[in-house]
């Protein structure tokens, strides 16, 4: 055996026996203690007991007392000798205990190196990030989120928080790999911009707000005006509109007044002077604002009261969401009764003669009526039950030949009306300005206008603020007039008879609704016609 071996051999033994001899040495303290412990506590304890009288009780109160300073003078001593003995062993055993402390601190640190690493501690705000190796592989990671988050944002983003350092001991587990350290860094960045709530209108990114409530609470404001709080009311955007949680950059972030503003006007608001003689239809030409947006922009607009020199927006404000408002409502409605023509020989052509007064029945509608904006933009019949049933109208229409001599349009009975049926919207005179009577219906919108007399088509064009309108020559210098009209169906200078269908009920030109505005002018004079209707 070589004399390394021999040595380490050595070595060995004399650390066995080290530690057998500080074994004994231990051993024999613990038996010397508890015979210290037997003699000086257990024993007196045992033979006051035995001699338990009241003077043998002051007498052990004495002896306890005695007892206690001499155990403590004891323990004292115990302690020093202790002390002494331990140092005593260490400088004479050290050749012994040494080495094998050495071995064993060896064998601790590769134990600990190989579980353990020292690493980069990063923390924002108190909590711990990541553990990296450097403070460059953090940074690094840092600037790839920031780039990231720039291009999700639209804009450039820069952490503003600064990250502390700190070396610590660590399990190698929790080294962060790229992929995690930058999923680490992501959350920390994320968490420091906040979740936040935006507003999309159509798919498009309009504004956004650190709380829901603020949108959703602008959102109810816009919808007030329009409720009613009748049953089976819906009111909703015409828009759709939409609400997500996500990350929005600073220049998206609106406060809840900023908020309503973008839906209340433009930043670059545009006014239109009502002129001296201008009708709503004109100003709709004039700036390509429709009537409802119209509406919208300016609810306290009365079209029978447009006074010049008032300034109208019409700059539409910079997000436009529409309010539609749907009301399912039951009425009752007038049915018109049909009228019967029967030929007569013995009238003249254009006369008439009733024969039997119709009657109007009367009918209880349900109906999907739809308001955008306030303004009635469609009426869906859900059901219609008949209460009464019409009674038809019969009338004898001449057919004998006027004598050359005879004026047609003399005295009343040469006119018919013409619509067939419906009722008296307006009457000749209603307001100021109104030259005739306004006659409409149930389903107004497309139903078919009749010459009220025969005569000659002397317009037949768009007319300002009567939309399409329709001009007969009749003798005498009798005119009639049919306006609002949808659709015409005459040309100028085409001989129309009585009876025969000129054009369709519309809303064109100043209308509030579908109908027909029927004037009948003599020498250029309105008068009511009404009067000349037989």
């Amino acid at each position: 055996m070589k004399s390394g071996g021999k040595k380490a051999l050595i070595a060995i033994l004399q650390i066995f026996l080290w530690i057998g001899r500080l074994i004994y040495r231990t051993g024999w303290g613990v038996e010397r203690f508890f015979v210290f412990l037997f003699r000086h506590t257990l024993l007196p304890v045992l033979r006051f007991l035995r001699k338990c009288t009241p003077r043998n009780i002051y007498n052990a109160v004495c002896a306890v007392g005695e007892w206690t300073m001499r155990m403590a003078v004891c323990i004292y001593r115990g302690l020093i000798r202790f002390v002494v003995w331990a140092a005593h062993s260490v400088v004479e055993d050290f050749c012994y205990w040494a080495p094998a402390f050495c071995v064993i601190a060896v064998a601790c640190l590769l134990v600990f190196f190989r579980h353990y690493t020292i690493a980069l501690e990063v923390s924002v705000d108190g909590k711990i990030v990541s553990y990296v190796n450097n403070e460059r592989e953090f940074t690094s990671t840092v600037s790839a989120v920031e780039k990231k988050l720039a291009d999700t944002l639209g804009e450039n983003y820069c952490m503003y928080t600064a990250p502390e350092y700190e070396f610590v001991f660590i399990k190698k587990n929790k080294m962060a790999d790229d992929e995690n350290l930058y999923a680490q860094v992501y959350r920390a960045v994320t968490e420091e911009i906040g979740n936040h709530y935006g507003l999309y209108v159509d798919g498009n990114l309009v504004a956004a707000a650190e709380q829901k409530e603020t949108i959703e609470t602008v959102l109810a404001q816009l919808k007030a005006p329009y409720e009613t709080g009748a049953e089976n009311e819906r009111v909703e955007f015409v828009s759709n509109v939409e609400i997500r949680t996500g990350l929005y950059g600073p220049s998206a972030m609106k406060t809840e007044a900023e908020l309503r503003a973008l839906f209340e006007g433009s930043t670059d608001p545009q006014y239109y002077k009502i002129q001296e003689g201008d009708y709503l239809s004109d100003i709709v030409e004039k700036t390509g604002v429709s009537r409802k947006m119209l509406y919208y922009l300016n609810p306290e607009l009365d079209d029978t009261r447009l006074i010049p020199g008032k300034k109208l927006v019409i700059s539409e404000p910079d997000v436009y969401l529409g309010v539609k408002v749907v009301r399912t409502i039951s009425y009752e409605e007038s049915i018109a009764y049909p009228t019967t023509r029967i030929a007569d020989d013995s009238l003249y052509v254009n006369q008439t003669k009733v024969k039997t007064a119709g009657q109007k029945g009367s009918k209880t509608v349900t109906a999907e009526v739809t308001y955008v904006d306030g303004t009635k933009t469609d009426t869906k019949i859900l059901s219609s039950v008949v209460t009464v049933e019409p009674v038809t109208r019969e009338i004898y229409v001449g057919t004998k030949a006027y004598p050359s001599s005879y004026s047609k349009l003399a005295g009343t009975g040469a006119f018919i009306r013409p619509i067939n049926g419906g009722y008296t919207s307006c009457v000749f005179g209603g307001y100021k300005g109104h030259t005739g009577v306004d006659l409409t219906m149930s389903g107004a919108y497309g139903k078919p206008v009749y010459a009220s007399a025969g005569g000659t088509v002397i317009a037949a064009s768009r007319s300002g603020s009567y939309g399409k309108l329709i001009k007969i020559q009749h003798s005498n210098g009798y005119v009639t007039y049919y306006a609002h009209l949808s659709s015409i169906g005459v040309k100028v200078g085409q001989t129309v008879t009585q009876g025969q269908q000129i054009g369709k009920i519309g809303s064109t030109g100043n209308s509030s609704g579908p109908h027909l505005h029927f004037e009948l002018r003599i020498n250029g004079t309105a008068v009511n016609p009404m009067k000349y209707i037989g």
